[in-house]
């Protein structure tokens, strides 16, 4: 059976296919969105080349505290990280807790979070980037860096453990 199909449009026309097993397949040509463009999406005999989206030069930074008093809220800092970007942060503490992820530039926190949560007792929260360019530091004279603000939800236990793991990438 041939590959492609008759199709009649006020004159007989015909779509590319490809018949596999008497069964016919439309072939398309991915082309760009532009209005009234037909620029070609290049390909090859392996597929589209795509492009996975691997961080540039990964960093992680760790900080963590042993002594959240309850109903207390601890600073879990970044070490200066001019020009970075923000791809994940993951918090963990012994107690209930919630989490305010800021930003610090030029030693000056951020006045709205970039992101919040929090958890139940031994409890994890993981708050990912929506975009690659969300958050990230400048590159100024004082301090630039990535905060978590964890209070601890317990009004009676002292002494507990909070941890931050935050993910960058220049």
């Amino acid at each position: 059976m041939a590959n492609n199909l008759g199709v009649t449009v006020g004159v007989d026309a015909t779509i590319a296919t490809d018949d596999v097993s008497t069964v016919h397949y439309q072939r398309v040509k991915l082309v760009d969105g532009t209005e009234d463009s037909s620029t070609v999406i290049p390909g090859s005999s392996e597929g589209l080349r795509v492009e996975a989206d691997v961080p540039t030069n990964p960093v992680r930074d760790y900080a963590s505290t042993t002594n959240l008093d309850a109903a207390a809220t601890v600073n879990l800092d970044t070490g200066e990280r001019a020009s970075k970007k923000l791809r994940a942060v993951e918090v963990f503490c012994s107690v209930p807790f919630k989490a305010a992820l800021h930003t610090v530039d030029n030693s000056v926190e951020s006045t709205d979070p970039a992101g919040i949560g929090g958890s139940l007792s031994d409890g994890y929260w993981r708050w990912d980037t929506p975009s690659r360019d969300y958050v990230f530091t400048g590159t100024t004279a004082g301090t630039d860096a990535f905060r978590v603000k964890v209070t601890s939800l317990d009004a009676n236990t002292d002494d507990a453990n909070a941890y931050a793991v935050f993910y960058m990438e220049d």
